[in-house]
């Protein structure tokens, strides 16, 4: 009866030892804190901003697979996300028509575990560029090469486009690379502006 009593002890003792075991296992605390600033630096307070996060710039590029829901910004412009893992995320951030897709859009390192990370993003004015193919030239085919990344293959034929969120002061470059009726055409357009949110014409080649 004792040796019972013994064992039953032991495996009491056990049980007790798990449970404890189980209910210190810490939370993840591992977060992410965005501070917004407009182009001067000041923190923006205005209560528009909100973020969605991304696990892979692919993801962020496209806009899909978002992690959760969006993330609103508080009065002191910053927007957290909490429960993360130790890893590289991608965010965009929107205030009214400014936004990050030019600046800062995720950490060099992996996000450091069981702590708040925090970063600032700066978020920049941004306008829409119409972009027109002038009559006299329809039958030409161009390359455009928007602000030194991006490129655009203009086809023979009408042709009428739209860039969304251009950033101040962009550069745009029209390269004529086909049917040719005298010589190439290779012109630069510096200094693009727009009031933020607005749309600029361009009528190419001038």
């Amino acid at each position: 009866m004792k040796q019972l009593l013994l064992l039953l002890s032991v495996v009491a003792a056990l049980l007790t030892s798990c449970s404890g075991d189980q209910e210190a296992t810490p939370a993840n605390t591992t977060s992410l804190e965005l501070t917004l600033k407009d182009e001067d630096g000041n923190i923006i307070t205005n209560n528009l901003g909100f973020a969605t996060l991304y696990s892979t710039v692919d993801d962020w590029s496209y806009d899909r697979n978002r992690i959760g829901e969006p993330a609103f910004a508080d009065a002191n412009g910053k927007i957290t996300f909490t429960g993360l893992s130790a890893q590289k995320y991608y965010w965009r951030v929107e205030n009214g028509c400014r936004n990050n897709y030019t600046t800062s859009i995720t950490t060099p390192l992996p996000l450091e575990a069981n702590t708040t990370n925090r970063v600032e993003v700066p978020l920049t004015t941004n306008f829409t560029l119409r972009l027109k193919k002038r009559a006299a030239y329809e039958t030409a085919t161009f390359m455009v090469y928007v602000n030194n990344s991006s490129v655009l293959t203009i086809p023979s034929g009408p042709d009428v486009r739209e860039i969304l969120n251009m950033p101040p002061h962009s550069t745009i470059r029209v390269v004529q690379t086909g049917v040719f009726t005298g010589p190439p055409i290779d012109v630069t357009y510096s200094n693009l502006d727009e009031d933020c949110g607005q749309m600029l014409t361009l009528e190419y080649p001038n």
